[in-house]
């Protein structure tokens, strides 16, 4: 669990398995970006990163939070298989405002990411 406050500033790519049709800047069912934040929400683990810009209606999204979908992919794995969050408006994603399940202004989607250093 401690390895999951290590990877700020790393970057990294995922794989988009669902939605089957997902697009991206960087192309189909990838999506990449920069760790910007890490820490326990509501005790899980949780990363923040800004990504490539991806389409949710008519918004451009431009920041996820990252949970791994089991308890033990945030270990000595190289790629982690995570449920990716976003606020459907565009907003910025934040400890602030995470989760907002209950506002239904949240959505979501289902990969795995690889993460690398930067340069």
């Amino acid at each position: 669990m401690a390895k999951t406050y290590q990877v700020v500033g790393k970057r990294f790519e995922a794989l988009i398995g669902e939605p089957w049709d997902f697009e991206a800047e960087a192309g189909g069912n990838v999506l990449t970006g920069t760790i910007t934040g890490a820490g326990d929400v509501d005790g899980r683990p949780t990363l923040f990163a800004d990504c490539n810009g991806f389409l949710s209606g008519a918004e451009t999204i431009n920041t996820v939070a990252m949970r791994p979908r089991y308890k033990e992919d945030f270990g000595d794995k190289d790629r982690i298989t995570v449920c990716f969050y976003f606020l459907k408006d565009g907003s910025r994603i934040s400890p602030d405002n995470f989760p907002e399940w209950e506002t239904g202004r949240l959505d979501g989607l289902i990969g795995s990411i690889t993460l690398r250093e930067n340069g």
